[in-house]
């Protein structure tokens, strides 16, 4: 028969001390498992979108081919992180920042790209025929760069606000990692580490 090695704390005899500590540790872990459905959710949506955007920059340009591999990148490191939340790793909520801020990046590179190539009336002639000649060209120009602007302006402020405001929220998640390792019932706080429920 094995023996338990002796570096993993042993459960209490007491099985009311058992559902007690299970008791205190769930209630305790709310925000730790709030942080971790969280970043599942984020982690899925880019990785969605960063396939989604791969496959079409397939047909139409390297630009999004290289925005849909990039997000991808960001979404296998946001799962790996998700792992080690889950794993009660306290550092693993900077990492959580930090691919954040650097998905923020490329949006903001991919945006400001995009802004270099915004369309004209030149560009979307062909495509109208002989009715290019009854539009404003001027006036369809304007038009574009518009709708151009505004896209890619959204695009950035949605980088900016949007995945700095989550870096935030990631950050902010140490502190309760930490926190709940150090009042948790060590038996429990191993258990989890080991695959066990949070």
């Amino acid at each position: 028969m094995t023996s338990v090695p002796s570096s993993i704390p042993a459960a209490p005899a007491s099985t009311e001390q058992i559902q007690k500590d299970l008791a205190d540790a769930r209630l305790a872990a709310k925000k730790i498992r709030r942080a971790a459905s969280y970043a599942t959710f984020d982690a899925w949506t880019v990785a969605i979108f960063g396939a989604l955007s791969f496959v079409s920059g397939l047909f139409g340009g390297m630009s999004a081919v290289l925005l849909g591999a990039a997000m991808v990148i960001v979404a296998y490191v946001e799962f790996k992180g998700i792992t080690r939340i889950r794993q009660l790793d306290p550092t693993a909520a900077k990492t959580l920042a930090y691919n954040q801020l650097a998905l923020s990046a490329v949006l903001i590179i991919y945006a400001l790209w995009s802004l270099h190539s915004i369309p004209t009336m030149a560009s979307v002639s062909g495509q109208l025929g002989e009715n290019a000649d009854l539009i404003d060209s001027g006036q369809v120009d304007s038009w574009l760069r518009m709708g151009w602007f505004l896209l890619y302006g959204t695009v950035i402020a949605v980088a900016v606000f949007g995945q700095g405001g989550t870096a935030l929220y990631y950050l902010s998640r140490e502190k309760h990692i930490r926190q709940y390792v150090q009042t948790t019932a060590p038996w429990v706080v191993e258990m989890q580490r080991s695959g066990g429920p949070l």
